[in-house]
Parts: structure tokens; sequence; C-alpha cells
């Protein structure tokens, strides 16, 4: 995961103003036509030559609350991650929070270093020097606010906003692959996002039995792989009956050759869901390494145990929920998930 804090001498509306002006996205971050409305869907094209990117990717709006938050999700090559930007008042202006998660590529660890030398680029030198002296065209959109301090300020404060750079997570980032990782981001997959066969309805399977050649692609240079076959499991649990009405789906969004990005989509029976959690049990040699959006994961052999955190650990009534995380698999090891259970209910 990727977290990095940056105070500005501007206020939440200023900085909110400047981020999402599309206009001026390519002055301190990227070419694109975002546009901050949940739902909306866009494209954000990096140079050829910017560190950290592989050429264009997607990017879906997921939520948005005005002048203090913007969750996206981008999905492009070597890239499978959700992103958020948190504004945060302060005293004399405000606190950006960008915080990402999810899967990176391979050569994940180098990738995420150069990913947060072109956010320290982006977010502590670019766009400090923009709210220092921004386009009267965005002054107009938030009037009253960037005219009550001096430009010669606004400069000061853009310097000293290299200073107080907070980059919270790089010394974590470089053991990521013999820890566990919490995906820290705020988003909920929507339902239809989860594929399903035509004329089967998926939650009316009882056993856990994932379709093949169901894998979502992040890109077309994603590449296929033959590792990661799906088969029915060879044992299902027998559900509860407290929770015989909660229901489970268990899909691969992406495979690659040495892992995959799973995805199980929890459905909330008519009374709700509280205190739950999901089970798989893998083949040897394999691990997770990531799970988001703020899953909590615990590996114990086999076996890997995630726990929503307090944002998704209560479903209401026929609430729906998707969590991803990342497996990686020795050369030669079929991933497939042995037994999928969510609250002691096999996953379909």
């Amino acid at each position: 995961m990727i977290e990095l804090e940056v105070d500005y001498d501007a206020t939440a509306a200023d900085v909110w103003a400047v981020l999402t002006d599309r206009r001026l996205a390519a002055d301190w971050w990227l070419a694109t036509d975002l546009v901050a409305e949940a739902g909306r869907v866009a494209r954000a094209v990096p140079p050829p030559d910017l560190a950290g990117f592989h050429g264009p990717f997607t990017i879906e709006v997921v939520a948005v609350d005005a002048e203090r938050r913007l969750a996206m999700r981008w999905r492009g090559r070597e890239l499978f991650s959700d992103v958020t930007w948190d504004l945060e008042p302060r005293p004399h202006g405000c606190r950006l929070r960008v915080t990402q998660s999810g899967y990176f590529g391979i050569d994940g660890l180098p990738h995420r270093r150069e990913l947060l030398a072109a956010y320290e680029t982006f977010f502590a030198e670019r766009l400090p020097l923009l709210l220092a002296d921004p386009p009267q065209e965005t002054l107009r959109a938030v009037p009253g606010s960037w005219e009550v301090r001096s430009r010669r300020a606004r400069r000061d404060a853009a310097a000293a906003a290299l200073l107080r750079l907070r980059v919270l997570s790089a010394v974590a980032a470089i053991v990521l692959t013999a820890v566990v990782i919490t995906g820290l981001t705020a988003l909920i997959l929507q339902p239809s996002m989860v594929p399903a066969e035509a004329g089967v309805d998926p939650w009316r399977t009882p056993a856990f039995a994932a379709q093949p050649g169901e894998s979502e692609p992040v890109s077309p240079t994603a590449r296929p792989s033959g590792r990661v076959s799906v088969r029915p499991s060879r044992s299902a649990a027998v559900p509860t009956p407290s929770r015989s009405r909660i229901s489970a789906l268990f899909r691969v969004r992406e495979s690659y050759e040495l892992g995959y990005i799973g995805a199980i989509t929890v459905k909330a029976g008519p009374d709700g869901l509280d205190g739950w959690s999901a089970v798989i049990v893998l083949p040897p040699g394999a691990s997770v390494s990531s799970a988001w959006d703020q899953m909590a994961v615990r590996q114990q052999g086999a076996t890997i145990t995630f726990t929503p955190l307090a944002a998704h650990r209560v479903l209401q009534a026929n609430g729906i929920f998707t969590f991803e995380f990342q497996v990686n698999l020795p050369s030669g090891v079929d991933g497939t998930p042995l037994t999928c259970t969510v609250a002691s209910v096999p996953c379909a």
C-alpha cells in the first residue's frame, strides 16, 4: 500500500477545485478527462517516460464527497488498485491524504517505489505551485477564497509544503512481501462488476464451484494463465441454520503467471449480517499477500481468514459487499481455493 500526506496553506475548497479541474490535470498530474461524479469512467494518459506508469489506464469514480473525498478505482497494465484523495481542514489550510492499495504487478515493490516518487512530485511539488498562482477560471469556481491571501504568501507556503510531506508507509512497503497488508480504502465494488452466467442465479448455488474462464482482465495487455483453473470443492461446509440465507460468490478477477486476483462477493439475508468473516483454504505453497478494501487478512498454514474492518463489518438487509485479494503461487501450483466459506456458508 502507498500512503502519503501533504499540508497546504490553502482551504480544502481551493485544493479540491484544482484536484478536480481536468483542464489543469496535465499541469500537475496526468492528462485525463476525469470528472468528479460517482459512476463516471475516465482515462488517464501518462507521459511515456514517467516511471511508475505503464501506459494509459482507466479511472472509475466510486464515491465523491465534495471538498472532502474522491474515491477511485484504477485499472491498467500492472495496475489494479483503489485510490482515495482525502482532504481534512486544518487551522491554517488543509491536509491531503493519498492512499492506494491493491495489485501493483508481479514486481510490486519496485513499482510502488516508482509510484511513490511520482506522487511526491505531483502532490508536494507541482500542486503547491499551482495553488500559489491558480488560473482565473479556477479562481472564479471558488469565489472569495484565494483572493484573501497574497500570491507571495502562497508561494512561500508552497515551498513549506515540501518540508511537511509525510510518507507514512515507505518503510512498511519494503517488507510487504513478508507481512500481511490490510487494504485501507473505503470503496465498495458494485455487484454488477461480478460476472454471472446467463440464465443462472449465482446466489442459488449451495456449493463452492467457481466458474472457469470468468477472470476479468484489467487491460488488453493482461497475461492469461493456465495455472488458475477452477474446479468444484472436494468438500463443502454445511450452512449454519442462523445464516442459511447468506450467499457468497467467488470469482477470479485477473490471472497471471504466478498468481491471480480473487474476489468474494457477500450478500446478506433479510436480517442483515454482523460480525462476519470469510475463510478460504489454498493448496500448499500458495499465499495471500494483500486484501482490500478495509479487510484484515490472516494466514495460518493453508487457511486464510478475511475479517472486515469497521466500515464493512455490518451489512444491512440484503446488502452486498465485494472484497478482493492477491494470491501468490509457486511455479506449477494450481491456486484454486480448495474451500471457500463466508460465515460458514459455502461460496458459489
